[in-house]
């Protein structure tokens, strides 16, 4: 998931930056083509809501290859980010969606909202993380606060750790 804690209110081409980062990243880790769900409110372009036009435009950018190796769809609301049968439901036609990879939240406040209150979709068993990142087999990341400890478990900033990975 980023970005959590470094960009506060991000424009299309640092989104870009953001997500090309990302993508290097989980290439690294072993993810070839990487799938991102650009996220937003609502899974729709409505020119009130500026993140659904950033995401939509994010994701042209990945089809055009200006965002390289990887799939970029959105907007995508959350729900219909990380499940195929909420995506369903709302008729949404997806690559992405219940697949995904890396969540780019629309801002710093929503990113960071999103992973302290949902720690980067896991389950904690005695302060450390176990499973992966949004129902899938891969590894998640997180990105810890500078003043967080390992059994406080605030993500919003500095580091990025890997967390317990089985293929």
């Amino acid at each position: 998931m980023t970005d959590a804690a470094i960009n506060i209110s991000p424009d299309l081409m640092t989104k870009a930056a953001i997500v090309q980062n990302a993508v290097d990243l989980a290439r690294l880790l072993g993810i070839d083509v990487p799938k991102v769900a650009a996220l937003s409110a609502v899974e729709v372009v409505k020119p009130a809501i500026a993140s659904t036009i950033d995401a939509a435009c994010l994701s042209k950018m990945a089809q055009r290859g200006q965002i390289r190796d990887a799939v970029v769809d959105g907007p995508l609301a959350f729900d219909n980010a990380i499940s195929k049968d909420a995506a369903r439901i709302k008729r949404i036609d997806s690559p992405v969606a219940g697949e995904v990879d890396i969540l780019l939240a629309p801002d710093l406040a929503s990113g960071n909202i999103l992973a302290k209150g949902s720690g980067i979709p896991g389950r904690r068993d005695h302060g450390r993380h176990r499973g992966r990142g949004a129902g899938s087999d891969r590894a998640a990341i997180a990105i810890r606060s500078a003043f967080s400890t390992s059994r406080v478990g605030g993500y919003s900033g500095a580091r990025a750790s890997p967390l317990e990975y089985r293929r």
